[in-house]
């Protein structure tokens, strides 16, 4: 009987308030009992949903099964997971798959791919392999992957989600640090990469010896999805903040702090590239 539920619990919800409405109209004095009922039934089938929940080892069984891929090929400790906001019987699932490892030398390479799966019938809706692959090696080191479900409503009917990287790496005297993001959306039962490799942070150290003598530089940038548009989807505005300082002998305060002034870039939705450009 689970297997066919494929309606979301948001719109359950609408329907129930749209087709009870007349009842609630002509039957005041019930009111409040069918609310408490519909409430129970809905508080139910959530729980049927929630309850639904798929572990790391089922989904990449999951995977292995009904695609190509192979078991032994899944970088297991980056692949993450995670509710579609709205749908919580989908989840997002990332993959990194190995294409090329060089234990010896700390050298890999993964081919990066995205999973819609519906796990009240365990299956796969969409499948997608990015363009781009993660290097990962000695000198700059692939350290975790994120899903990112904050409210990137593109339009009345687009919501994206975000797949973010973080890197980090170098030695003694100049380590790096970063986070970069990617957007995707449905489209045509496919996801869409409409925005990649966005950094939203960015860290650098330099230093001659000990926290006294470093110098150290921090690019934060906030996301935000404007209201303007020319086109079928909200401009994305990108604000950047960046800040230089030198640290105590302790390591714990922050001196000389030097603030830049704040840089703003703003990102259109190219129907020709059907991604976002500067």
């Amino acid at each position: 009987m689970f297997s066919t539920f494929k309606i979301s619990l948001v719109k359950f919800r609408k329907l129930v308030l749209i087709y009870t409405k007349p009842y609630f109209i002509q039957n005041r004095y019930k009111t409040y009992k069918m609310r408490h009922i519909i409430t129970l039934v809905i508080c139910i089938l959530t729980q049927v949903v929630l309850g639904q929940n798929l572990h790391k080892n089922e989904i990449i069984e999951l995977i292995t099964k009904t695609t190509e891929i192979k078991s032994e090929k899944i970088k297991k400790e980056y692949v993450v997971f995670k509710s579609k906001p709205n749908f919580p019987e989908i989840i997002i699932v990332f993959v990194p798959v190995i294409k090329f490892l060089d234990l010896e030398n700390g050298e890999e390479t993964y081919t990066q791919k995205v999973f819609l799966i519906n796990k009240l019938n365990r299956e796969i809706l969409t499948q997608t392999t990015l363009k781009t692959e993660i290097i990962s090696d000695w000198l700059i080191k692939l350290e975790k992957i994120t899903i990112d479900t904050a409210k990137y409503v593109l339009n009345d009917k687009t919501r994206a989600f975000g797949i973010k990287r973080t890197y980090a790496g170098g030695n003694p005297y100049h380590s790096v640090r970063w986070t970069e993001l990617s957007l995707f959306i449905e489209k045509d039962k496919m996801l869409k990469e409409i925005i990649s490799n966005l950094k939203t942070k960015h860290e650098v150290s330099s230093s001659k010896g000990g926290c006294s003598k470093s110098r150290n530089t921090d690019i934060n940038s906030i996301l935000i999805v404007s209201e303007k548009s020319n086109s079928i989807f909200n401009d994305l505005k990108i604000i950047e903040k960046e800040t230089s300082y030198d640290l105590s002998e302790d390591c714990e305060r922050q001196l000389n702090i030097v603030h830049k002034p704040k840089k703003t870039l703003i990102y259109k939705y190219s129907l020709k590239k059907e991604k976002y450009v500067l």
